[in-house]
């Protein structure tokens, strides 16, 4: 039979310890919203980076005469891909 030895916290060692789980909540809250706050910014539809910049591809596409000109070949090399869900 093992016996444990059962160890305490004092009153100021749960504070702490309590302080950093908070800390760490805070600091996982901000984490998730500035992960929305960039996913909004490169993935919404139509006004999204992504999007406006295969927008600005295919202009330049349309622009240019297609994939030989050196206009789009220098911009086709650029990828931007839309978010996986």
């Amino acid at each position: 039979m093992r016996i444990f030895k059962m160890s305490f916290l004092s009153k100021k060692a749960l504070q702490a310890k309590i302080k950093a789980m908070k800390d760490a909540i805070h600091k996982e809250a901000l984490r998730s919203q500035m992960m929305t706050e960039k996913n909004n910014l490169l993935y919404t539809e139509d006004i999204g980076l992504v999007s406006v910049a295969n927008k600005i591809k295919a202009y330049i596409k349309a622009v240019f005469g297609g994939v030989k000109s050196t206009q789009y070949k220098a911009v086709s090399k650029i990828r931007f891909t839309k978010q996986r869900k």
